[in-house]
C-alpha cells in the first residue's frame, strides 16, 4: 500500500515538474515576427522599453518560480513522513544562505538597471517637435497647439508621425487620466497642476485610449483618440485648420465691419442693386484669386464691371484709409459669405498688394 502511494505522488512530481518547465520553457522560446513578446509591436520608443523590461521580468520570475516549485516539490517527496525516520537535525547552512542571498540580490540588480533607463526614458523629455496641452473636462478632452493656436475639442488628437510630441496635461475641473495603452503610460490630469510627458510614433496610425480615473457619470464616454499622421500630411491638416480659424475669426470682425462700410451699396444680403451696384452673392471676384478681390477693394475701380453676365457702370472708391487687418477682415467674410467659396485672405496679402 505504501509502494503504491509512493509511486502516485513520484508520478505526481514528476507531472507538475514537466508541466512547468513545458511552460517556462514555451515562454522563453516563442517566437514572433518581431521577436519574442507579450505585447503587440511597440509603438513608440518608451513602449518598446516597457515591453522589453517586462518580458525581462517575466522571465526571471517564471525561471524563480519553476526553480522554487521544483525545490518544494524535491522537499516534500523526499522528506516526506516515514514511519520509523528520525530527521536529521541542520542549524544552519553558511554556503546556502550566502546563494540564496547573493542570487536575489543579482536578479534584483539585473532588473533595477533596465528599469532605471526606462523610467528615465519616460522622464527625460527631448526636444519637442510639436508641443500640444491637453485640458481634460467632465467629459471631453480639450488639445490646444500653442505654436499654431488651434483648439480642439472633441476631436482626435492629430500629431506627426516620427516626431517628438510634448503633452502639457492638466484639468478644468476633476481629477482625469489619460492613457493610451499603445503608448505604454498613463498621465494623472490634476486641476491646478501641470503634468507632462512625451511620447514618438514609430508609424502613422490611429491608437485609441480611455480616461483612466473615474471622474463621475460619463466617465465611460471619455474616450481618447490620436491619430498619428505622415508629417507632410499633418502640416497640410495644419495650414487648412489654421486658415479655416482665421476664416472664422475674421468672419466675425468681418460682418461688422462689411454692415458699416459696404453694406448701403451692396446690401446686407449681397445683392447689390439691380442695374447699378453689381452683387457680391454667388459673383465671380469673390470666388476668385484673392490678389484680384484685394486690389479691387483696395484701389478701387473706374467704369464698366461685368459680374454674373451682366454689365455695370458704378464707381468702385479705394479703401485704403481701412487697416490691412480691417481689409482682410471684410474681404474674408465676403469670400466665405452667401454661398461664395473663396479661400481667406490674409493681413499679409493685403499688405503685400498695398505697396505695389
Amino acid at each position: 500500500m505504501a509502494n503504491g502511494t509512493g509511486l502516485k505522488l513520484r508520478r505526481w512530481l514528476i507531472t507538475v515538474i514537466t508541466t512547468l518547465a513545458a511552460c517556462l520553457g514555451s515562454i522563453c522560446i516563442a517566437p514572433t515576427a518581431a521577436g519574442w513578446n507579450l505585447f503587440d509591436d511597440p509603438v513608440t520608443p518608451v513602449a518598446a522599453q516597457v515591453g522589453s523590461l517586462f518580458n525581462l521580468i517575466t522571465i526571471i520570475t517564471g525561471g524563480i518560480l519553476f526553480v522554487v516549485w521544483t525545490v518544494l516539490s524535491v522537499a516534500i517527496w523526499r522528506y516526506r513522513h516515514q514511519p520509523g525516520r528520525i530527521p536529521r537535525l541542520v542549524h544552519g547552512n553558511i554556503v546556502l544562505e550566502i546563494v540564496w542571498t547573493v542570487v536575489p540580490a543579482i536578479l534584483l540588480l539585473i532588473i533595477a538597471v533596465p528599469s532605471y533607463r526606462t523610467l528615465m526614458a519616460m522622464e527625460t523629455i527631448p526636444p519637442p517637435d510639436l508641443t500640444v496641452e491637453v485640458i481634460g473636462h467632465q467629459w471631453y478632452w480639450e488639445y490646444r497647439y500653442p505654436d499654431s493656436g488651434l483648439i480642439l475639442t472633441n476631436q482626435p488628437l492629430r500629431v506627426p508621425a516620427h516626431r517628438n510630441i510634448k503633452l502639457l496635461l492638466t484639468s478644468a475641473d476633476v481629477i482625469h487620466n489619460w492613457y493610451v495603452p499603445d503608448f505604454a503610460f498613463k498621465i494623472s490630469t490634476i486641476p491646478g497642476r501641470i503634468n507632462q510627458t512625451w511620447f514618438r510614433t514609430e508609424r502613422a496610425g490611429s491608437f485609441v485610449g480611455q480616461c483612466a480615473e473615474l471622474c463621475g457619470t460619463l466617465h465611460s464616454r471619455m474616450q481618447i483618440a490620436v491619430e498619428a499622421m505622415p508629417p507632410e500630411a499633418f502640416a497640410g491638416w495644419q495650414r487648412q485648420m489654421v486658415a479655416q480659424s482665421q476664416g472664422q475669426a475674421a468672419g466675425g470682425a468681418g460682418k461688422a465691419l462689411y454692415e458699416t462700410n459696404c453694406a448701403a451699396c451692396h446690401q446686407l444680403n449681397g445683392e447689390g442693386l439691380a442695374g447699378a451696384i453689381p452683387p457680391l452673392a454667388g459673383a465671380e471676384i469673390p470666388s476668385g484669386p484673392p490678389d484680384a478681390h484685394i486690389s479691387l477693394v483696395l484701389k478701387g475701380k473706374m467704369g464698366p464691371l461685368t459680374v454674373k453676365s451682366q454689365t455695370y457702370n458704378g464707381v468702385m472708391p479705394p479703401f485704403v484709409q481701412l487697416s490691412d487687418e480691417e481689409l482682410a477682415a471684410i474681404i474674408t467674410y465676403e469670400r466665405t459669405t452667401w454661398g461664395n467659396r473663396g479661400s481667406t485672405v490674409t493681413p499679409a496679402q493685403v499688405r503685400a498688394l498695398r505697396g505695389r
